[in-house]
C-alpha cells in the first residue's frame, strides 16, 4: 500500500489504493449505453404521456431488452410484443449494445388479440396474423359444378350465337388454340367432350391439331402440354412462336391500325377453335372468347400494336364494349376467322362452375355477366395496406403473370400505402425481354420516360405496368426470386411475409385499414370513393 499522501491510480490523494475515487468520463460512458427506440403507434398510446415514436434512452451497460421495456412502462401484454434489433427479432433476455436501434411493435403471431389468415403461395399457402382485422376482397364463393363433363357437353350441344360445330362436318383440318402453362384452364373437362363432339361429326383425331397459344411468352414445349393433358397420340400438338415469321400469315389490318399476323397452322385449318377461360383482365377488360387465339397465336407485331392500346383511358379492368384494346382483339379475331370458342368460368378455387360454347363474341356477352357477378367487389375507401396473391400456381408462376395481381391490388390502395405481393415466381420474371430491358433502367421514372421515347414493345411494357404502381404505392415482393434479381427490376424484395408485414405496420397508423386479396388476379375491385380518373378502373358489362 502506498504511503498516505502519495498519488495513486485515478489521481487519489489521501486515500488507500483500494478506495474508489471519482470516475473518469470514459469510464462512466463504459458503464452505460444509449439506444434508439422506435415505438409503433399502437404501443405509444400504452406508455406514459410524453414518449415520442422515436426516442433515445440511456441504460446500464449490459442491460437486457426486459429492462428497456420496464423503463418505458409499457402497458401491453409481453407475449404480444415483438422486439426487433438490427432487423432481427429478439427475446426479452437479449443484451443490448451501445448504439442499438430497437423497434417495438405488436407481434404478428401469438398474443390474445391476433387475427389469423392464409394466402395462396405457389402450390401451397402462407399463414400469418395481424393485430387488427382485415377485409377480405375475393370472388364470391361459387360452388363447383357437380358434373363438369356434363356441363361442358351441354354447352357444346347448345352453342350461343349463329354457329354450330355441325356446320363444319366436312372440315378436313381442325386447329384448336389452347393456353400455355400460365393459365389454369381445366382441359381435363373441356377437351374430352370437344373431341367427342368432333368424333361424332366424323372428324378423326388425325385431323386435329392443338396449337399452344403462347402469345409473346417463351414457347411451351409440346411434350410438357401432353404431360399435363391426356391426349390421343393421333392428335398433333405444336407450340406457337410469335417471332417465327416463316410460320405467320398476314390477314390485313384492324380499324385501330393493328396488322394481323396469325399462326400458319391455324390459318390453314378449315375449323378454327379457341379454348380457354373468361376472367377479369387488367387492360383488356376480360380474357376469353377470341383473345386466346387473337393474341395467343398472333405475331409479335400484332401483339405489340394491340397492347399499345393499354395506355388508352378506357382500356380498363372489367370494361368490354367501350374498351379499345378489347374491341381490337375482336377485330383481330374476325380477321383470323375464328369460328368457335369454348370457355370455362372458374370459381375462387379454380374449379369449373359453368361453360359456354359458340360464336366468340356471343360467348363473351353471355359469360361476362356471370364473371362480373362473381368477381366484382365494391370498396368504399382505399386501404393503407393490401396483402395480395395472384392466386397461387399457375398465376404466380412468374413475375410477368403475378404483376396482374399487383395492378388489381393497387386500385384500392391509397397513395403512399403498401402492397405486399405474395407470389412464388419459381420461373423468375418469365420474360427475357422484360428482364433485359428493365435492368438497363436506373429508376422507375427512367422506365416510364425511356419507354415513352422508344415506343411500345411487349416485354418492356410489363416494366411500365409495374413502375406505374410502384411509384404511387410502396410495393414489397415476397417470392422465391433472389433479392438481387428483384432489386435489379427496381422492386423491393422482402425476406418473408412476416418481415414485409412488420415493415408496413411500423410505418402505418396504429389501426391501419388492411385488405387481403387471396385471388387478386381474379378479383375486380370497384372503388366507390372519388379517385383521380387515371387511377380509377370502373367495371361495366
Amino acid at each position: 500500500m502506498r504511503p498516505a499522501g502519495s498519488h495513486g491510480l485515478g489521481g487519489t490523494r489521501g486515500r488507500s489504493y483500494n478506495e474508489p475515487g471519482p470516475l473518469h468520463p470514459i469510464c462512466l460512458r463504459a458503464m452505460t449505453i444509449t439506444v434508439t427506440v422506435h415505438l409503433h403507434n399502437a404501443l405509444r398510446r400504452r406508455t406514459p404521456a410524453g414518449w415520442q415514436n422515436r426516442l433515445s434512452l440511456t441504460l446500464p451497460a449490459h442491460a437486457a431488452v426486459r429492462e428497456l421495456i420496464e423503463r418505458l412502462q409499457l402497458d401491453f401484454p409481453r407475449e404480444a410484443l415483438l422486439v426487433v434489433v438490427d432487423r432481427r427479432a429478439v427475446s426479452e433476455d437479449h443484451l443490448l449494445q451501445d448504439g442499438d436501434v430497437v423497434h417495438l411493435l405488436p407481434a404478428l403471431s401469438g398474443g390474445s388479440a391476433r387475427h389469423s389468415y392464409t394466402i395462396p403461395y405457389g402450390r401451397g399457402e402462407l399463414s400469418f396474423s395481424l393485430p387488427v382485422p382485415a377485409e377480405i376482397l375475393s370472388p364470391r364463393r361459387t360452388p363447383a359444378a357437380r358434373d363438369p363433363l356434363s356441363v361442358v357437353r351441354a354447352a357444346l350441344a347448345d352453342p350461343v350465337g349463329d354457329v354450330s360445330l355441325a356446320d363444319f362436318v366436312h372440315a378436313r383440318r381442325v386447329a384448336i388454340a389452347v393456353s400455355d402453362q400460365t393459365r389454369p384452364v381445366p382441359y381435363r373437362y373441356l377437351l374430352p367432350p370437344l373431341f367427342a363432339t368432333l368424333a361424332a361429326l366424323g372428324i378423326a383425331d388425325e385431323r386435329i391439331m392443338l396449337i399452344i397459344a403462347n402469345g409473346a411468352h417463351p414457347p411451351m414445349p409440346p411434350a410438357r402440354f401432353r404431360a399435363q393433358v391426356h391426349l390421343s397420340e393421333n392428335i398433333a400438338v405444336v407450340s406457337h412462336d410469335c417471332d417465327d415469321t416463316v410460320n405467320l400469315v398476314y390477314c390485313g389490318e384492324t380499324a385501330a391500325g393493328t396488322p394481323v399476323w396469325v399462326n400458319r397452322h391455324f390459318h390453314e385449318a378449315d375449323l378454327r377453335i379457341v379454348v380457354g377461360n373468361i376472367e377479369p383482365h387488367q387492360f383488356q377488360g376480360y380474357s376469353g372468347g377470341a383473345k386466346g387465339a387473337a393474341i395467343g397465336l398472333a405475331g409479335r407485331e400484332t401483339i405489340d400494336a394491340n397492347h399499345s392500346l393499354m395506355t388508352h383511358p378506357d382500356a380498363q379492368l372489367g370494361r368490354y364494349d367501350d374498351n379499345p384494346a378489347r374491341q381490337d382483339v375482336e377485330a383481330i379475331g374476325r380477321a383470323m376467322g375464328i369460328h368457335f370458342a369454348l370457355n370455362a368460368i372458374l370459381n375462387q378455387d379454380k374449379q369449373l362452375v359453368s361453360a359456354l360454347a359458340g360464336e366468340p363474341i356471343a360467348v363473351m356477352r353471355a359469360g361476362i355477366p356471370q364473371v362480373g357477378a362473381a368477381c366484382q367487389v365494391r370498396v368504399e375507401h382505399p386501404f393503407d395496406l393490401v396483402v395480395a396473391s395472384p392466386g397461387g400456381h399457375p398465376k404466380d408462376i412468374n413475375l410477368y403473370q403475378a404483376q396482374k395481381a399487383l395492378a388489381h391490388a393497387a386500385l384500392v390502395t391509397r397513395d403512399g400505402g403498401f402492397v405486399i405481393l405474395v407470389a412464388a415466381c419459381p420461373q423468375g420474371t418469365g420474360s427475357p425481354e422484360f428482364e433485359t430491358w428493365v435492368r438497363q433502367r436506373h429508376s422507375l421514372q427512367d422506365v416510364l420516360s425511356t419507354f415513352a421515347a422508344e415506343g411500345f414493345r411487349v416485354g418492356p411494357h410489363k416494366a411500365v405496368q409495374l413502375a406505374r404502381d410502384a411509384r404511387r404505392v410502396q410495393v414489397r415482393l415476397v417470392s422465391e426470386m433472389e433479392p438481387a434479381q428483384v432489386r435489379s427490376l427496381l422492386l423491393t424484395p422482402a425476406p418473408d411475409l412476416d418481415s414485409a408485414l412488420r415493415e408496413a405496420l411500423t410505418a402505418l397508423p396504429s389501426r391501419p385499414r388492411i385488405a387481403i386479396m387471396p385471388q387478386a388476379s381474379a378479383t375486380a375491385p370497384i372503388l366507390d370513393a372519388a379517385r383521380p380518373a387515371s387511377l380509377s378502373h370502373p367495371l361495366s358489362a
